[in-house]
């Protein structure tokens, strides 16, 4: 399972960002041949370019109905995530309360549902300030929750029956089926609750990427000075010190025993000093091979052992099952191990917290969720997020299920089922990774669905007999997520499409002439978009209402491409709309499912830069053109090698427009603002806070000598129109159902409708400044 990452990330979105990454799985058509091009689109060293496709693959690109199936599947399991990270801290803490029944004589479950509702406020109240602070205690705190578990494992099988080890053998399974009958197929769920977590740390594996790297580069090793073959060292284990690492990434913690196959020995001189430092490569590869060796050597076998203690203690005392974990911890520790449980259940809800906030994330940038504000710091843990809608969602549905049920095994029945259908969605889409990314056979494929497959439907057969006893909360609350995710998704799959076909023409643009038969205006005009390609329609709205615009046009398209990040130098896209004259350009920015994007005023600077990049680029490679292509190819300038040479910039604390203040060798371009237009933007930015703090960045054109005459012109009114001020223009949509549609589509899109009045709008998705906002009334007929 752990082999199917995506790049080093985890998860239900990952697979199926992989599967549409290999193959055309996706609805949203709004994927470009130049997305194949990325650096992180596939893996060094392979492609399915010249891999024959399998019938599986074949079929399911041919049928929409397909498509549509696979992709509620995945919602599926990605609803089911969400109620896990509800129900998982519930049952926590639930559970850990439940020690104070024993030492402090706690008989009212009124009382222990009261402490669990205030530990989960707690909880969810400090989510916003992120883990980064706190993230340096999880390791010493799973580290003596595990030795304790261990030790008190130990300690009850000597005690109380030394011959539980033959439980293991699975002699003991068949008879305990055999005696028990359709009681212990019943009972056959809460076994499962044993290994409950480890989707969290798949979910999660992304936070794994840098760790090891970081926190093994100190490792050093003693090595023989004598030996001439550095890469076949012979070890005398006095002169080798091998330190005990600790890799920890704001939830889980692993001590791992380093062995020399994961690393590269360097080749260093025989007469170097004897202490060599070696840093390890491949980081996902490294970082998946010693999760495995953690899970293996150290979780596993305490988890085991505890539970082998447990069965040893039950076997003597029977009247314990409800509290038997507490009940068999020895006097003398009872309260420093509920200290160390009540710390591990932060830990623990920390992880399954953050792979909630995560999946909601994913599913929002392939456009399956409403829009919701995502927060991110660069002071926390790259990856982590923050999305506050949802924290408040979760905590709501905690508090409701601890006060509603108040009961542990009911809480337990909920958590169950819910996890069973992650961990069943995640397997099914495993086996189509292994046939449709890894090539394998279908027969492969199949053989482990359904090996896997059948152990997961035969423990969550048992859960079917406890749906009245909470069983359905998950499946209600999974059906409610379903509705919304899966209605924002065609709602804006219908939007997509609708802007498509009702995209302006380049021939109605031509004909407009260089001014587009309006008065161009001072300023650079960003226009928002979801298309990819052409002119939308709220362009050519806005002007029939409003006939004038600025200088410079930019239509900016924020689009997700299947992988989990994009490097920032390929982020951009650049190109022209129309002839020279038009000062049309179009950037489309490409983020990963995983990115988070911050539109800080970086951008703009960024923007200006890559255009006066591309308008350098198009003049090198195309001199003897006259008008340039209609409606040209992309290009990523940033990956150019002058890229930043073409304007200079000069930072202030806060100059004035028109200052005569420049660099050497640099044009000054004045701004062609009016004393009042200057002095009423002046008066805007010191009654805008958000705009005080932002950077004042000065463009200058280099004094150099240009071989066309219009690039300089062109970098000129650039400059200029930066000078002047950007503003962006963004539709606001009002979606409706056609006279004649269905009764189930005029709901779905009704729905989307109040969705989308009622969510984050897009303007604060995409951190756009309210005071530089132009909104343009678009009315949608789908």
């Amino acid at each position: 399972m752990l082999s199917a990452d995506d790049n080093g990330e985890g998860g239900i979105v990952a697979l199926y960002s992989h599967l549409c990454r290999n193959a055309k799985f996706c609805l949203l058509p709004n994927h470009q041949a130049s997305d194949e091009e990325l650096s992180t689109y596939y893996k060094p060293g392979s492609s399915n370019r010249n891999i024959p496709p399998s019938p599986l693959k074949r079929f399911i690109e041919k049928h929409k109905n397909t498509k549509i199936a696979l992709l509620i599947f995945v919602l599926l399991g990605a609803c089911m995530l969400i109620c896990v990270g509800a129900l998982m801290p519930a049952i926590s803490v639930l559970s850990c309360v439940q020690g104070l029944k024993i030492e402090a004589k706690i008989t009212n479950n009124s009382t222990v549902s009261l402490i669990s509702c205030v530990l989960l406020i707690g909880l969810f109240v400090l989510q916003h300030r992120g883990s980064h602070k706190v993230a340096f205690m999880f390791p010493p705190i799973i580290i003596v929750w595990l030795l304790s578990i261990f030790m008190i494992g130990i300690y009850n099988v000597i005690k109380w029956n030394p011959r539980v080890y033959q439980a293991l053998s699975p002699y003991y399974m068949y008879k305990f089926f055999r005696l028990t009958g359709k009681n212990g197929w019943t009972n056959l769920g809460g076994v499962f609750l044993c290994v409950t977590g480890t989707e969290a740390m798949f979910a999660d594996l992304g936070y794994y990427r840098q760790a090891p790297v970081r926190l093994t580069d100190n490792v050093l090793f003693m090595i023989d000075p004598s030996n001439r073959y550095p890469r076949m060292i012979s070890v005398i284990l006095p002169q080798v010190y091998v330190r005990v690492v600790i890799i920890s990434f704001s939830q889980y913690v692993y001590l791992v025993v380093i062995y020399f196959s994961d690393f590269d020995i360097l080749d260093v001189p025989y007469d170097a000093p004897i202490r060599y430092a070696y840093r390890i490569r491949h980081v996902s590869d490294t970082a998946i091979r010693l999760f495995k060796v953690a899970f293996y050597c150290v979780i596993y076998p305490c988890l085991v052992l505890q539970y082998m203690g447990q069965a040893a203690f039950l076997s003597k005392n029977l009247s314990a099952v409800p509290i038997s974990f507490y009940a068999s911890i020895p006097d003398f520790l009872f309260w420093p191990v509920f200290v160390v449980a009540a710390l591990a259940v932060i830990a623990a809800s920390q992880a399954v917290i953050s792979s909630t906030f995560s999946i909601v994330q994913q599913c929002h940038a392939f456009e399956c969720f409403p829009r919701v504000k995502a927060v991110h710091s660069r002071r926390w843990i790259n990856g982590q997020t923050y999305i506050p809608e949802i924290n408040w969602v979760l905590m709501i549905i905690s508090l409701a299920v601890t006060v509603g049920l108040g009961d542990m095994n009911h809480t337990g029945y909920a958590y169950g089922i819910a996890y069973l259908i992650v961990v069943f969605v995640t397997t099914c889409l495993t086996s189509l990774v292994i046939n449709l990314v890894w090539h394998q056979s279908l027969i492969v494929a199949l053989a482990f669905a359904l090996f896997f497959g059948s152990i997961e439907i035969l423990f969550l057969s048992s859960y079917c007999m406890k749906i009245p006893k909470g069983g359905w909360i998950p499946l209600v609350l999974s059906a409610v997520f379903m509705v919304v995710m899966y209605v924002w998704h065609y709602g804006s799959r219908k939007k997509y499409v609708f802007d498509m076909h009702n995209k302006v023409s380049m021939r109605s643009i031509l004909t407009l002439g260089p001014s587009l038969g309006i008065v161009r205006v001072p300023g650079m005009g960003l226009i928002y978009t979801e298309l990819a390609t052409g002119v939308p329609a709220s362009f050519t709205h806005f002007l029939s209402n409003l006939p004038a615009f600025y200088q410079v046009v930019v239509f900016v398209c924020v689009k997700t491409v299947p992988v989990p990040c994009v490097p920032h130098v390929e982020r951009y896209l650049i190109g022209r709309i129309g002839p020279k004259s038009y000062r049309m350009y179009r950037c489309i920015v490409r983020n990963g499912y995983k990115d988070v994007y911050t539109h800080d005023n970086d951008f703009e600077n960024d923007l200006v830069m890559s255009i006066a990049e591309f308008i350098q680029l198009e003049a090198e490679g195309c001199s003897g053109t006259v008008d340039g292509s209609v409606d040209g190819r992309m290009a990523v300038v940033r990956t150019s090698g002058k890229f930043g040479t073409r304007l200079r910039m000069l930072e202030s604390a806060g100059f004035e427009e028109g200052s005569s203040a420049g660099l050497p060798g640099a044009l000054t371009v004045t701004s062609s603002k009016s004393p009042t237009l200057k002095k009423l933007q002046a008066m805007y930015e010191h009654e805008s806070p958000e705009l005080n703090t932002r950077r004042r960045i000065k463009f200058e054109l280099l004094n150099i000598i240009y071989k066309d005459p219009r690039v300089k012109e062109e970098l000129m009114e650039l400059v200029e129109a930066k000078r002047a001020g950007a503003a962006y223009v963004i539709g606001h949509s009002h979606v409706k159902a056609k006279w004649n549609s269905s009764f189930v589509k005029k709901f779905a899109i009704n729905l989307y409708s109040f969705l989308r009045k009622n969510c984050r709008s897009p303007a604060v998705g995409l951190n756009i400044p309210q005071i530089c906002l132009i909104k343009v009334g678009m009315n949608y007929h789908v």
